[in-house]
């Protein structure tokens, strides 16, 4: 008599959570002793090297009947996930969206938020799992996910959660996302400058279409008027006078920074793009370049023109706002690089700016 079959269950997930995957698939076969054929895409295992990718995924899919889609900042701007957990819906599996490292259920896009997830914010949300495979598969399995092993996987992560830029969230008051000026904008004549600003303006209706679709596949809520989109939880855009900025929150850094700068692309889709990280009035910044670069020299910290700096890959200036709305406050001046910038690597880059003195908290 062969061996009977075992149950399947399949873990999709973002590309960028593969070694979260990892992790819990392991914790999870140890939990269910190998009685359930665990399928994570990116684990090496379930595919082998050498094999067709998309046909294995569709296998797995075909014997698998309850999936876990982890639902994670990292998801939140890929597609991919929510494809594959309709195409899995379609063929009769039981989807289960679980949020996780900072997102919530409510910040589900739009198809997953239907179904019936909830969130994971500790081992007793991990074993939410084992419930489900219970139920499913009339199994009598522990529920033995550790708040040991849901510090793992948030260690693993890199995400900090409820600690949005870092240590010095507190000292943020809010990131800004502007695109960079047209570097060739001082040989314009103020009729080309003011054409320039009219397209701008007058392609907000298409572009805020492009927007809205972006906030809903990342299942934020919005409401959106002529000329601007108010975002709920942590997250605003507007335009004014052809001048578009997208506005952020430090506490919500790790989940909304990436959404921010999809946004800031639609809106920018030619230009360079700026991060202005303002500074609460308590915090003063030190603007003389003989000081800041002395204090920083022994961090890695390199000099790329005037004023600006790198560390890390990332280019930045720290100074004070000249404009009217921040006159007098402390701000850094990130470049966003081609492949965006983590709230992690924000993070690390203003603890290092404190730690060196070149921002200073006088509250």
């Amino acid at each position: 008599m062969g061996n009977p079959i075992k149950p399947t269950v399949f873990f999709s997930h973002s590309s960028a959570d593969r070694e979260v995957a990892g992790l819990l698939k392991g914790r999870f076969i140890e939990l269910t002793g190998g009685t359930i054929d665990v399928f994570v895409s990116s684990d090496g295992q379930s595919i082998r090297v050498g094999t067709n990718w998309v046909h294995e995924v569709q296998q797995a899919l075909e014997r698998c009947k309850l999936m876990f889609v982890l639902v994670t900042p990292n998801s939140l701007v890929s597609s991919w996930i929510t494809f594959e957990a309709g195409f899995a819906y379609s063929r009769g599996i039981q989807v289960v969206p679980i949020a996780m490292l900072g997102v919530t259920v409510d910040e589900m896009p739009s198809p997953l938020r239907l179904l019936q997830g909830y969130n994971v914010s500790s081992h007793r949300g991990l074993n939410n799992i084992v419930a489900n495979v219970n139920e499913l598969f009339h199994y009598s399995l522990p529920e033995g996910f550790t708040e040991s092993d849901y510090t793992s996987i948030v260690e693993l992560s890199g995400t900090a959660l409820s600690a949005g830029l870092g240590e010095f969230t507190d000292r943020v008051e809010e990131l800004v996302i502007r695109g960079l000026p047209d570097r060739d904008s001082h040989a314009k004549t103020d009729e080309e400058r003011k054409a320039e600003e009219a397209n701008r303006a007058s392609a907000w209706a298409a572009r805020s279409t492009a927007i809205g679709e972006i906030l809903g596949r990342h299942g934020v809520e919005y409401i959106k008027d002529s000329t601007t989109i108010f975002v709920a939880a942590g997250l605003y855009t507007t335009t004014h006078y052809g001048q578009f900025s997208v506005m952020c929150d430090a506490d919500f850094a790790p989940m909304r920074l990436p959404v921010a700068i999809a946004i800031a692309g639609v809106v920018f889709p030619d230009a360079e793009m700026s991060l202005e990280v303002r500074m609460r009035d308590s915090v003063i910044a030190d603007t003389a370049p003989h000081r800041i670069t002395a204090r920083l020299a022994s961090a890695g910290v390199t000099i790329e023109g005037r004023h600006i700096l790198q560390w890390r890959g990332v280019q930045f200036r720290v100074g004070t706002g000249q404009d009217q709305e921040i006159k007098g406050v402390a701000c850094v001046w990130v470049r966003i690089p081609p492949n965006g910038i983590a709230a992690d690597v924000l993070g690390q880059l203003i603890t290092l700016l404190f730690a060196r003195r070149v921002l200073e908290d006088r509250g």
